[in-house]
């Protein structure tokens, strides 16, 4: 198995983007899904050769685990539906977002009952994470230079619904599982 990376149109014949191949998959040991709410949803993908960066090939931080992101400007980026009607898009699309407390989030009555503090709630008028987007990231710009990935998009009420947030997987909750998983890699600062 491979990934492709670097590519923003994924009908686009022509060499754009890198293929890097498959070392392994590393799901989250205690991952459960009733097909609605996932909790612990998140995964590692190792490739066999580090990624080549570039213009369109940028790395990503991983948060700093204390630091509160709600209320908080973000971007969630990915090839999903733009709604439940749509068709999956070709081109990667981004929208913003903000970030919410859990106990905002827990006030929207669809959410509460499935919610843990290993999640984050986002949300944005008339936009949102949608099928196709699961296993995307949540970015928070934390200065001109850097990003941090904040979530990870795991699930919802539909898509883009008046009032009702995405869930994320919350990144910080995760990172003494990301480090034991990842001894070889290098972070942008000790997040851990």
């Amino acid at each position: 198995m491979f990934v492709k990376y670097g590519i923003h149109n994924i009908s686009n014949e022509e060499n754009e983007g890198m293929i890097a191949e498959i070392e392994s998959f590393i799901m989250h040991e205690d991952f459960a899904s009733d097909y609605i709410h996932d909790t612990d949803d998140i995964a590692l993908i190792k490739l066999k050769e580090p990624v080549s960066f570039g213009p369109n090939v940028l790395p990503v931080c991983l948060p700093q685990k204390g630091i509160d992101y709600s209320k908080k400007r973000a971007t969630v980026v990915g090839w999903g539906k733009k709604s439940q009607e749509d068709l999956f898009s070709e081109v990667l699309l981004k929208i913003n977002v903000t970030t919410l407390t859990n106990e905002d989030c827990k006030k929207v009555k669809v959410l509460s009952s499935h919610l843990s503090d290993s999640m984050l709630c986002a949300y944005g008028d008339n936009v949102d994470a949608c099928q196709g987007d699961s296993g995307g990231p949540l970015l928070y710009k934390a200065n001109e230079d850097k990003e941090e990935i904040i979530g990870v998009v795991s699930w919802g009420v539909g898509c883009a619904q008046p009032g009702i947030p995405g869930v994320y997987s919350r990144v910080a909750d995760y990172l003494e599982w990301i480090a034991l998983h990842t001894t070889d890699s290098k972070y942008c600062y000790n997040s851990f």
